[in-house]
């Protein structure tokens, strides 16, 4: 009996040696297959991740990843493990913001990917065209490292770096530093006049008005000043823009500007007409009170109508006229005239200067407004003027309290 337990004892151990043998001989198989089926995969994966491609490296190392390698023959999951890796890193930094790049060079500096920063960077900027991406792509102080971004090789090339300073312009005036912002744009026309991204700077000048509110700048500019036609160009092109935009206000601003800076120019007459109509939509925009038109107060002489106007008022009053004719005066404040407080007068004090405005006749957009005060309401009106007669009228301010 004890022979035959013996024969049966080893007849089992050998089954169970084969069947490991048999088992192990299937992995080992499973693990060929499966090498040999995803190696042209890692190949190819392997392929675009050299070139910096993770976006085509990406999906074919996880297909990789997912499937179950007993044997890792190769090793191409725990290769493609890692070299995902280093593509989650660098498509993290390369997304959205500048200065998560700068941030991967510095914090990642093993990663085989880091090369390809600089066309990363580049390709961020160019993305932004002319939109407002801007304000993401350069969030986080990307606009006061530039010195860091160029040591790190994020701003290699040319274009790279000049689009790097048009946006920064745009950040900085976004982020109210125009000194800044000036700044850029100096640095691009001094450095790089015949460069493309010169070229689209000038275009944006007379297209649009983003860098409009730098027109004050640009007059002191050593840098504009070198075509002076050009900088009297960039303000009436300023101007012309904003009116299209009906910011009259801004309009006015930049031409107002544009007549002192360009007496001599040969469109200051055209302005001067154009000027007095802004003024008055300005000032109804920003919610002018309505003022009627003075009473007749005598003659004048055939196809003449005379408006007199007297300044009761401690400030210089600016009446604009736009109709028949466009005039803007001043008329100098009353020194011995004072603001009335909730009530004024009942009748013209009859103390201060006096403008005497010969019009021809016809209807007439009108604005009175003080000079340099901005928390006194300026008045607008409709006036309509026959020829042959007088008008007159005061001026005075009574203030209220607001709540």
């Amino acid at each position: 009996g004890q022979q035959m337990n013996s024969s049966t004892g080893k007849t089992n151990g050998t089954g169970c040696f084969i069947l490991i043998g048999i088992v192990l001989l299937g992995v080992f198989i499973h693990g060929l297959v499966r090498y040999f089926s995803d190696k042209p995969l890692y190949e190819e994966a392997h392929t675009a991740f050299l070139q910096g491609d993770c976006d085509t490296a990406e999906p074919v190392y996880n297909e990789i990843i997912q499937k179950v390698h007993i044997f890792d023959f190769g090793k191409i999951k725990a290769n493609s493990k890692v070299e995902s890796s280093y593509c989650d890193e660098f498509t993290f930094a390369t997304n959205s913001q500048l200065m998560f790049i700068y941030d991967f060079t510095i914090e990642h500096p093993e990663n085989p990917l880091i090369e390809f920063v600089d066309d990363e960077a580049a390709q961020l900027l160019e993305s932004i065209g002319e939109t407002e991406e801007y304000v993401t792509v350069l969030n986080n102080d990307a606009c006061i490292n530039e010195i860091e971004l160029v040591k790190a090789g994020l701003l290699v090339e040319e274009n790279a770096l000049l689009l790097y300073k048009l946006n920064c312009a745009k950040f900085q005036l976004w982020y109210g530093e125009s000194d800044s912002a000036f700044k850029f744009l100096e640095e691009i026309l001094e450095e790089y006049p015949q460069h493309s991204v010169a070229k689209q700077l000038n275009e944006s000048f007379k297209n649009d008005t983003v860098f409009c509110s730098l027109t004050q700048q640009m007059s002191e500019s050593s840098v504009f000043n070198k075509d002076v036609n050009n900088l009297a160009n960039i303000f009436l092109d300023c101007a012309e823009n904003y009116t299209k935009q009906n910011e009259f206000g801004l309009a006015a601003k930049v031409y107002d500007s544009f007549l002192i800076n360009f007496p001599e120019h040969p469109d200051v007459e055209s302005v001067n007409l154009l000027l007095p109509d802004l003024l008055i939509k300005a000032a109804r925009a920003s919610g002018s009170g309505t003022i009627e038109r003075p009473n007749e107060s005598g003659w004048a002489p055939e196809g003449i109508a005379r408006v007199v106007i007297q300044n009761d008022s401690p400030h210089d009053l600016r009446i604009v006229f736009s109709g028949p004719d466009a005039r803007i005066e001043i008329i100098p404040a009353c020194e011995t005239c004072m603001d009335y407080y909730a009530v004024g007068p009942i009748y013209c004090p009859e103390q201060g200067p006096i403008g005497t405005f010969d019009l021809t006749p016809g209807e007439f957009e009108v604005l009175v407004e003080t000079t340099n005060e901005e928390d006194v309401v300026p008045f607008t009106g409709t006036w309509d003027f026959p020829g042959g007669k007088a008008f007159y009228s005061c001026f005075f301010i009574v203030t209220t309290t607001v709540y």
